[in-house]
């Protein structure tokens, strides 16, 4: 069973404006074949340069109706995401190079036992949204996020950033290690692989459009891979190993807050109301029924 996430739609029904109204290289994006699938990687890629976004162009695609930037006031959600259902299966893939990973990737999902609760589990690696705000844009809060990469093993499963966002890897093994990484991205292909080596300067990744990529490791680490989404609204946040998230920056009001999965379907949307210099605390509960999505769990998926 193939799902598309929530803020997938979201993307698709933007696409539209900004392509009418940017007339550059950010309205190409918009037009993507927006699905959850991993797209199969391209061998003409031979780097993976800065996207060449103008202001106005990225601005297009991000706010496609013109709609004036929010200044009022704002606050904050957060909460704890949690499972029920079947327990996550085993993933499947080889963990005989790098055993000690087990926790982080033997399983399709993360989920972590509550102590004293036996009819759920904290979800980690959940994707939350924050929507239902039209005739407004927020505009984006940072330039870059981070993903480490340490001992074999990513600091988090799900990457959720905002169009025009890069994403900064760093190789946190101790030099002493010669620990090293081949990351691209599915969509670039091996061929813009790039090395990072212990304790430097981090890899910079530039996603060029909305939707669903992978970052791969291509030192025969099967399992090593992150979920790379890029969204065109700023207000997101993944859930930790404990099922933790919060969304700061939220225009007060009624709004809506989403939450999906990569490995399984799990689209859930509740009403919020945002108080002004506060935080409304909601927590949030999906059910895995043992069917996961295409391609969770494999690298390969898509190709």
């Amino acid at each position: 069973m193939r799902t598309t996430p929530f803020f997938l739609v979201f993307l698709l029904a933007c696409g539209k404006g900004a392509a009418e109204k940017s007339g550059g290289s950010v309205s190409a994006a918009p037009s993507i074949a927006v699905s959850a699938a991993v797209p199969a990687p391209s061998a003409s890629a031979k780097s993976e340069p800065k996207p060449s976004f103008k202001p106005e162009e990225l601005l297009a695609a991000l706010n496609p109706d013109g709609n004036p930037t929010y200044s009022g006031p704002v606050g904050a959600v957060e909460g704890t995401i949690f499972v029920t259902g079947r327990p996550a299966p085993d993933a499947g893939l080889s963990l005989e190079k790098c055993p000690q990973v087990a926790g982080m990737y033997g399983k399709l999902f993360r989920e972590k036992p509550i102590a004293g609760v036996k009819d759920r589990r904290a979800l980690g690696d959940a994707i939350v949204g924050v929507t239902g705000y039209d005739g407004i844009y927020v505009a984006p809060k940072g330039t870059s996020q981070t993903l480490d990469v340490r001992d074999c093993a990513f600091s988090t499963r799900t990457v959720v950033l905002t169009l025009g966002e890069r994403l900064d890897v760093f190789n946190r093994d101790a030099a002493g290690t010669k620990t090293f990484y081949a990351l691209s991205l599915a969509k670039a292909g091996t061929t813009a692989l790039r090395v990072a080596a212990p304790s430097t300067d981090p890899l910079h990744f530039y996603p060029r459009e909305a939707g669903r990529d992978r970052l791969l490791d291509n030192l025969d680490r099967p399992f090593l891979f992150v979920d790379v989404y890029t969204v065109r609204f700023p207000l997101h946040d993944v859930s930790n190993a404990d099922g933790h998230f919060r969304i700061e920056g939220v225009p007060v009001g009624k709004r809506k807050l989403n939450v999906t999965h990569p490995a399984f379907d799990s689209n859930t949307t509740i009403d919020i109301d945002v108080p002004a210099n506060g935080t409304v605390t909601k927590d949030v509960v999906v059910n895995f029924r043992g069917v996961p999505t295409d391609g969770a769990g494999k690298p390969d998926a898509g190709r």
